[in-house]
């Protein structure tokens, strides 16, 4: 979700992202001079970091939904998709002629991407704060 909405309980990777994004959007505008860009946006992949992560409670004072969100997190990723899968989509972009600027992967996290893009932003902030806050 932050390549394409803000995310507030990850605000570093979600700038990062989101970054990432527009980098993508705008070197493609350019294609003629930089070459093929694509980003593959691929939302929770199941790795072995959220079982190695270390979590601090510092922060929780002042958001009071910190452990929460967390939790939601750490299940959005254990139930993401494999590395292979992204992998193997990863791959069949880099096989395009003409790719375009951005891709996401799994039907779940591409219906979010054309929600998100579609609603009102208010909106999709409402969204995120049921799922996270």
């Amino acid at each position: 979700a932050a390549f394409m909405v803000p995310h507030p309980p990850m605000i570093v990777p979600a700038v990062g992202k989101g970054s990432e994004r527009q980098i993508s959007e705008t070197t493609a505008a350019y294609e003629r001079v930089a070459g093929e860009v694509a980003a593959l946006m691929p939302g929770d992949v199941k790795t072995g970091f959220t079982a190695a992560r270390s979590k601090s409670a510092s922060g929780a004072d002042v958001y009071p939904a910190l452990e929460r969100s967390v939790k939601t997190m750490e299940r959005d990723e254990q139930n993401g998709m494999s590395p292979q899968t992204l992998a193997r989509r990863a791959y069949g972009i880099s096989k395009k002629k003409s790719p375009k600027p951005l891709y996401s992967c799994g039907l779940s996290y591409s219906l979010f991407c054309v929600l998100a893009g579609a609603l009102p932003n208010r909106l999709v902030n409402f969204i995120l704060s049921k799922l996270y806050g």
